[in-house]
């Protein structure tokens, strides 16, 4: 035999997963663990670990976060624990000393010994489940490793089961072999083989009538689900079974009864999934669909469910979709009923596989963006198993075929499951046509899937309604069977009885067939349902429902009062059929026919629990046959024109709302509306004409804020062309001014460092509108004055003096907040600090959440960047609070990895790992990627600060590819790429001009010449001071004592310190360096470097122009 004993167990995968009686260090390394002992013994690539690991929540960094994993766990074990090599790692430990393989080696003696020696199979057995008592991998992170061990371990025991009941079967216990068998059927109804055992411990126990009743029952259950009979064993069985109580009369009861089989039930929502809404209610009539489909999905990769309107195959994909994420499968859901373009198919996707910032992008023409964004998508999609569930299809078929085709072709693990009402017609394509639901069947004692469809929605809307089971049947065939049909139809019995529906249903839809023979049948039907539906509406409510048609993201009350009570042109009524009638509705009337368009079905209620309160939308079907009606009249764009109306009154009130104390609600119900503002925005700018500036700005102001406040910055970068060329005739006015001016003001704030150009575009519109001197609130009266004044330093630092001491607390707290920005740019941190933390201060005392986080989020940059992580992991903390009140995500990230690096500078290594966890865990969009590097450097800290440092060079080192890849080529990068010279400098003790790092040393330099030349008027000094220690550090480093070449590395060096040179990594401390260059040159020769720059350098400019002087020189070339 093979087995090993219980006490050769070193890893233990059920319960906690442990190495020799010791836990692993993580959620995630008992994944990694998994992964590898399910090898058993093979090495496993890093991206294979990685997907296994994380799955879609991989880390940029995955391979960085890997390998610091698999050095955390050899610590804390044996090295050898985990092996590498060049085709991977692999668990250096047999698999004979795994619990698992254990179990299965017993268990492939246990089957080995029952036709010989059922009884040692017995105690095989009973040693398996010893070692596989426990939950499998408790305690284990949710990932494509523990799914597939939970799956392995079901697996396992259900075998072991199996086998001991055919042991105690063949051991004279058939009544045990029985009752264990029957959770395995209700597991595996469908499991021939296992029925077969069970009938046959069944018989032998004398319950050969059970065994008879529980055929009979399998045998229904393949039919009716799989379209087949019992396979020939089972009726061979079936045979004897006749036979055995024929000869023997029946047998006694027993108390074992055939094994249930579980009803389906609603699946959870799995671990992995964007877009997956909850069902409303439960699936009826659908069980031979469900698992049609679902056979399907497990064969191919592209599975549509085809079908005219109203069958619901979108309830029929929602379904699956929950199902498989209830397994814990990754699941998108792609709804494109409210795309309107082939060119939004791919943002609408963006935004389903959770890339935040896709919105604004459909106002871009840029096609290097759509490539960049179809990229990313295709890269998310990429990332492991993933079912994309795409909807309503039909209308756009072709340009979704040619997307999923391309999706197909790029993600080799991706499978897609569309509705559709035409074939997508992709190589490949397994189609599914859904039919209509039963309202008759050969049985009458059985009910058809149509008639208790109505029945139950029918019973949920007035439970004391009287339904009789022929009306009921007729009334179901009239429907043609569609669910939508019937749901709508059954929700009126709230107000007459089933024989009054009937009668007006039927009325109703010869009316409708007459007129539009070309239709399909079941279409007319549909359409039946809904006219009669709108035919009962009164006239008001008629006005109602096709005005609220309009909206593409559901509806508050206020708007559907203030979009369907009116329209603004009065001369709209010449043209209109109705000659003018019911134009003008009163509020009350809107309120009262929103409710009665809730009781019949027509709109739907939601509370949204962000904000409070009760949304309202239509389903799609229902709101394109509004649209339908809104056209028929002429209205379209009058009602088009009503929306706007209220996006701009929406957006001036909210606008005022977005500081101080109502500023977080305000967010809230900002975002409920964020598409229908986006849609107005976008309707506004098409339309033109008069006052049509004025709309755009009081709309924009407001989306700029709450993007701004919201970390999505992007989003108003993009927005800055259309916005100028849709505003160029703009007459200032006392309405929209503070609007105009805000928008305009965060325009020049996003466009000035990024496009000069169009920057000097907006800020020469913003001069034109506050020179017309119209009322402006004092707040952004303030902003738009430093704005102005950029350039002028003098006048900068003169104006922001003043509105420091402004009476106004609000304006006071942003020129504080300002006045840190601009005096950390000057080299002047300390000044800033104070500045950020007054600021911080006085917006508390406002209640400003957002002007509170950026404080401190200044705040905390500053005393990093000055080598003092105690306050800055205070006012770390303190700004990832408050962002997280905002839903400002890239700022908390922001915040998050700052407390991790000045955690790691505090040598508490265990506290920032665990921050740099947290920052893992988040989604803060896009801006993922530009932290992936700054990722990198925390972690290269946290090596550092524990004593690791050959590990924490690499990652160092591996930042520089990082950055290329990003094209990290601003600030930051050139920050980045200073602090691996300094890594260099300080842990790379054989370093030399013929290291690989010269080229990146004399690339930093010519970048930082090629910055001055490009800005001359502006040169952030901190960033200056950062590379200058960067260069100087490098070549004081190498070049002989006394040479030109020291000479200037040590004045850089010095001149770093003087410009307040960024310190937020421990390899970039000024003090670490000089000791450096103390110990080379010694320290008389950096005292006398110091003595002159004292002398020769009297200001923070003069250090700035002296930089760039000695980044010239000829002795730097030498290297």
């Amino acid at each position: 035999m093979t087995s090993a004993p219980a006490a050769g167990i070193g890893l233990r995968l059920f319960g906690d997963v442990s190495v020799d009686g010791k836990s692993l260090p993580g959620r995630r390394a008992k994944a990694l663990l998994l992964a590898l002992a399910m090898a058993k013994g093979r090495a496993v690539a890093p991206a294979s670990l990685i997907d296994e690991v994380w799955g879609l929540d991989a880390p940029a960094n995955a391979a960085t976060a890997l390998h610091t994993m698999v050095s955390r766990i050899r610590s804390g074990h044996s090295r050898e624990l985990i092996t590498s090599s060049s085709a991977g790692y692999a668990l250096g430990m047999p698999t004979r000393t795994i619990d698992y393989w254990a179990a299965r080696n017993l268990l492939d003696d246990a089957r080995a010994s029952l036709a010989h020696a059922p009884g040692t199979s017995l105690e095989l057995l009973g040693n398996a489940a010893a070692l596989t008592d426990g939950e499998p991998a408790a305690g284990t992170a949710a990932s494509p490793a523990l799914d597939d061990f939970t799956v392995r371990a079901g697996q396992l025991r259900g075998s072991m089961d199996k086998t001991l009941a055919e042991a105690l079967l063949a051991t004279g216990r058939p009544a045990d072999a029985a009752a264990l068998l029957q959770p395995l059927l209700a597991a595996g109804p469908m499991d021939e083989p296992l029925h077969g055992l069970y009938f046959r411990a069944l018989s032998a126990s004398g319950q050969a009538n059970t065994a008879l009743a529980g055929y009979d029952q399998l045998s229904r259950r393949l039919r009716r689900e799989l379209g087949t009979g019992p396979s020939p064993v089972l009726q061979q069985l079936h045979a004897g079974l006749l036979r055995e109580t024929d000869d023997a009369g029946t047998p006694p009861s027993s108390d074992i009864a055939p094994a249930a089989v579980p009803r389906e039930a609603g699946a959870g929502r799995g671990a992995h999934s964007f877009g997956i809404r909850s069902a409303p209610n439960e699936l009826v009539g659908r069980t031979g669909d469900l698992a049609a489909v679902g056979t399907l999905l497990r064969s191919s990769r592209l599975t549509t469910i085809l079908g005219t309107g109203g069958l619901g195959k979108t309830r029929m994909a929602l379904e699956l979709a929950n199902r498989a994420a209830g397994e814990g499968k990754s699941v998108i859901v792609l709804e494109l009923a409210g795309i309107r373009t082939s060119d939004d198919i791919w943002l609408a996707l963006a935004e389903g596989a959770g890339i935040r910032e896709a919105r604004s992008s459909r106002t871009l023409q840029d096609g290097r963006l759509g490539q960049d964004l179809r990229s990313r998508t295709l890269a998310r999609l990429s990332a492991g198993q993933v079912l994309l569930v795409v909807d309503n299809c039909e209308h756009l078929v072709g340009q979704v075929a040619a997307v999923i085709a391309e999706i197909l072709a790029a993600c080799p693990d991706a499978s897609v499951l569309a509705t559709s009402r035409a074939p997508l017609s992709i190589a490949g394509e397994s189609v599914y046509q859904l039919q209509p639901l039963a309202t008759g069947g050969p049985s009458d004692t059985a009910v058809p899937a149509a008639v208790e469809l109505f029945t139950r929605r029918a019973m949920a809307a007035r439970g004391s309604v009287r339904l009789d089971p022929a009306v009921v049947r007729n009334l179901c065939e009239h429907l043609d069977g569609l669910p939508l049909a019937i749901e709508l139809a059954a929700a009126r019995v709230r107000m007459m009885s089933v024989e009054d529906i009937a009668r007006r249903l039927t009325a109703g839809m010869d009316q409708l067939v007459n007129t539009d023979r070309s239709a399909p049948a079941r279409h007319r039907s549909l359409t039946a349902v809904i006219n009669w539906s709108w035919e009962l509406l009164t006239d008001t409510e008629h006005t109602v429902m096709r005005r609220l048609s309009c909206f593409p993201s559901g509806f508050s009350l206020g708007a559907a009062c203030a979009t369907a009570a009116c329209l603004p042109d009065p001369g709209l009524a010449e043209n209109s059929p109705t000659n003018g009638a019911a134009l003008t509705l009163a509020s009350e009337d809107v309120e009262a026919a929103v409710e009665a368009l809730v009781n019949q079905s027509l709109v739907l209620s939601e509370e949204d629990p962000s904000t409070g309160t009760v949304r309202f939308r239509m389903l799609e079907t229902v709101r394109e046959y509004a649209a339908a009606q809104l056209a028929a009249m002429q209205e379209t764009a009058a009602v088009e024109a009503a929306l706007t109306g209220w996006a701009v009154e929406f957006s001036l009130q909210a606008l005022s709302d977005s500081a101080g104390s109502a500023q977080l609600a305000t967010l809230r119900r900002t975002t409920a509306e964020q598409e229908n503002l986006l849609h107005a925005l976008r309707s506004a700018m098409a339309a033109g004409g008069p006052g049509s500036a004025d709309r755009v700005y009081a709309i924009f102001g407001l989306l700029a804020s709450y993007w701004s406040q919201r970390g999505m910055h992007s989003e108003v970068y993009e927005f800055a062309g259309t916005i100028l060329a849709a505003t160029k005739d703009y007459i200032p006015s006392a309405r929209t001014a503070d609007a105009a001016v805000f928008s305009l003001s965060t325009l020049a704030l996003t466009t000035m460092v990024f496009n000069l150009r169009q920057g000097a575009a907006v800020r020469s519109r913003l001069r034109r509108i506050v020179a017309a001197a119209l009322p402006l609130a004092p707040r952004n009266n303030a902003m738009a004055q430093v704005i102005l004044a950029i350039g002028n330093d003098a006048r900068v630092v003169g104006l922001l003096a003043e509105l420091r001491m402004d009476p106004r607390d609000d304006v006071a707290a942003l020129a504080l907040l300002m006045s840190g920005v601009w005096a950390e740019n000057m080299a002047e941190p300390e000044q800033a600090v104070r500045y950020a933390e007054k600021s911080f201060r006085l917006s508390e005392k406002l209640q400003d959440t957002w002007s509170a986080g950026s404080a401190a989020d200044n705040a905390a940059e500053l005393y990093s960047q000055g080598a003092q992580p105690g306050p800055a992991v205070k006012w770390a903390r303190l700004a990832a609070e408050r962002m997280a009140l905002v839903g400002a995500w890239p700022d908390v990230a922001s915040a998050t990895l700052t407390l991790a690096l000045n955690l790691a500078a505090l040598g508490d290594p265990d506290a920032a790992e665990a921050a740099l966890h947290r920052l893992h865990a988040m989604d803060p969009g896009e801006s993922r990627t530009e932290l992936a590097a700054m990722e990198t450097v925390a972690a290269a800290e946290i090596q550092l600060a524990r004593g690791h440092d050959a590990e924490g060079l690499r990652l160092y080192r591996s930042v520089q590819s990082q950055r290329r890849a990003e094209r990290s080529n601003g600030p930051m990068g050139q920050i980045l790429q200073a602090a691996r010279i300094c890594a260099e400098v300080l842990y790379n003790s054989g370093v030399a001009d013929t290291d690989a790092t010269v080229g990146d040393v004399g690339r930093l330099r010519r970048s930082v010449i090629a910055s001055r030349r490009r800005s001359p008027r502006f040169m952030d000094m901190p960033v200056l001071g950062t590379l200058s220690l960067a260069v100087g550090a490098w070549h004081a480093r190498l070049a002989a004592p006394g040479t030109r070449r020291a000479g200037v590395g040590l004045e850089l060096m010095v001149l770093a310190g003087i410009l307040k040179g960024r310190q937020d990594e421990t390899v970039l401390v000024r003090k670490r360096h000089n000791a450096a260059a103390r110990d080379r040159h010694g320290a008389a020769a950096l005292t006398e470097v110091e003595a002159a720059v004292a002398a020769n350098v009297r200001d923070p400019a003069r250090a700035v122009e002296r930089v760039l002087e000695l980044l010239s020189d000829p002795s730097l070339r030498e290297s």
